[in-house]
């Protein structure tokens, strides 16, 4: 059972920042977030992001998405 803060209920503004020519992982971002709203927006706790060497092959599930950087590779899912 996951135990909310009091305050999890209260609105907040999110920025989503892209850096960079592409614009998929700012869309992704704002899709996941759009869809734990939707959903109820379950605990934070469930959030994962895990970061992965770039040389790092890897092919993210549905449930995640990948976040290329120079040095690093950024795995993002709940």
């Amino acid at each position: 059972m996951d135990i909310l803060h009091p305050e999890d209920n209260m609105p907040f503004e999110l920025y989503v920042r892209n850096l960079g020519s592409g614009k998929n992982a700012a869309q992704r971002v704002l899709e996941y977030v759009q869809n734990w709203d939707q959903v109820g927006r379950l605990t934070s706790l469930r959030w994962h992001i895990r970061a992965i060497p770039a040389e790092t092959e890897y092919h993210p599930t549905d449930d995640e998405f990948l976040v290329n950087k120079p040095w690093t590779n950024l795995i993002i899912n709940y």
